[in-house]
Order: structure tokens, then sequence, then C-alpha cells
């Protein structure tokens, strides 16, 4: 899948300045979602500030994802595609993993994103974020939640997602 870019330039302009931290701090770009994975935290990044933050769940692998089916989440920064509905988690955010560099280095997979809980355990609410449970991708713990950083993407023209 290669996800349509919500703001391809603002993606080229972060990489090639050299804006992106190391950690879990907030870039100093205009707006990006850092996804902080030792803390399990999706930050919604304006000016090197959290604006919101949000508990997520990652992959039952772990991360470090480099092949299909190793469950893990990928590390990097990525381009976000257009958010979209989503029948098994209510909306569902593209993340273009694997990245050319990537691939080059023969890393595999796809169909990465951030989300909302799996329907089936959307009644839980938040406490889907508990525990690491999805295939690779990075799922926030309600629908509301998933809504509001939809949103935050359309509005800001967000194109990149940090994974650290």
């Amino acid at each position: 899948m290669t996800p349509r870019l919500v703001a391809p330039f603002l993606c080229v302009a972060a990489l090639l300045s050299g804006q992106f931290s190391q950690g879990s701090e907030c870039p100093k770009v205009e707006a990006v979602l850092l996804v902080d994975t030792t803390t399990h935290e999706l930050k919604l990044c304006e000016k090197g500030t959290a604006v919101r933050a949000f508990r997520v769940a990652l992959g039952t692998g772990g991360t470090g994802k480099a092949k299909a089916g190793d469950d893990k989440t990928p590390l990097g920064v990525y381009s976000l595609g257009s958010p979209r509905a989503s029948q098994r988690f209510g909306v569902f955010i593209p993340v273009s993993y694997p990245t050319k560099e990537q691939l080059a280095k023969g890393f595999t997979g796809g169909d990465i994103g951030i989300h909302g809980p799996d329907r089936h355990f959307a009644p839980l609410g938040t406490a889907t974020a508990w525990v690491d449970w999805t295939a690779g991708c990075v799922a926030v713990g309600s629908d509301e939640a998933i809504q509001a950083i939809a949103a935050w993407v359309k509005a800001k023209k967000v194109g990149v997602v940090q994974l650290d």
C-alpha cells in the first residue's frame, strides 16, 4: 500500500532540515505526530510542544519491525496517509512503512497505521491501550481519541509520524 501524503512538503522539509529529535521530545516543526514507544504515548506536537497526548498499544512483538509477520511496531520517521474509515478500527491513518531505504535493506511488511480499538473490544474503552495487542500498528484506546487525532492530522495537514 502506498498512502497518499497529506503534506509531502512538510515531510521533506522536516527531514532535510534535521529538525526531528532523538527521544521522546516534540520536534521543533510546525506539526508532527510523535509516538514514544517507551512510555506508550502518542503526542500531537506543534512547534516543539505536545498539545495533546494519548496512551497507545503497540505490536505484540515489541518494536523494531524488520519483516512481515513479526508483530513489531516500526521505529523511525514515516510519512502519513490520509485518515480513512475502517470497519475494523473505526479510523485508520496509514504509515508509510517500510521506507525506500528500509526496502533496500530487506525490510518487509506493510499495512501499518495508527488506528482506534478493534470493534470487538471498543466497549472496553481506554483499557484496550493497556496491553500491546496489535500486529505492528499503533492503537489508541477509544473512538473519541482516534477521531480527535484524525481531525488534528487533517486540520494541521500533518504528513509525518516519528516513532521512537
